[in-house]
């Protein structure tokens, strides 16, 4: 059927879906071009475009600001899959790319709400720690950290995030 040309934007979609998550950036940025090709107005197609052109380094942040303008409406129509979907990818991309932790946590924190799913929490541990030292660092491009200036609260939830994790595997 592929062969043949005769695949859904849904398709296309899990195909990039698949590319992204393996890092094949420009066999993802192909697939995800196929399925907006078909579904121009589809809030999951237009949320994983945004985050292969973050992970490829080809836009900023105001790529990500058209989500939060009219975050809310995008997600009138969807059901709690695809809703976690939108929230897990833009907190993702806000902490992996964009350094935007206090964004990535509130995103991260509703998709793992809705289902519950241990992959997220990872993600949330990872983000919480990264929120704990943003501030930490003595001087700007140096890996040296002022322990004093570490977020304690968010340290803290980030070890009791790993601990569900590890308690769950």
């Amino acid at each position: 059927m592929r062969k043949a040309g005769l695949t859904s934007p849904r398709d296309d979609l899990t195909e990039a879906v698949r590319y992204y998550e393996a890092q094949e950036l420009d066999k993802a940025d192909e697939f995800i071009k196929k399925a907006l090709s078909k579904n121009p107005a589809g809030n999951e197609e237009r949320v994983l475009a945004m985050a292969i052109r973050a992970a490829k380094r080809d836009c900023d942040i105001s790529a990500v600001s058209e989500f939060d303008n009219d975050f809310q409406k995008c997600l009138q129509d969807f059901d709690e899959r695809e809703e976690e979907f939108l929230y897990q990818t833009l907190g993702f991309v806000l902490s992996n790319y964009f350094k935007e932790t206090t964004r990535a946590l509130r995103c991260l924190n509703r998709a793992y709400q809705i289902s519950g799913n241990f992959i997220i929490l990872e993600t949330l541990a990872l983000t919480y720690y990264q929120h704990s030292i943003r501030d930490a660092f003595i001087e700007e491009g140096s890996d040296k950290i002022d322990p004093a200036r570490i977020h304690t609260d968010a340290i803290e939830k980030a070890r009791d995030a790993l601990l569900r994790v590890f308690s769950a595997a």
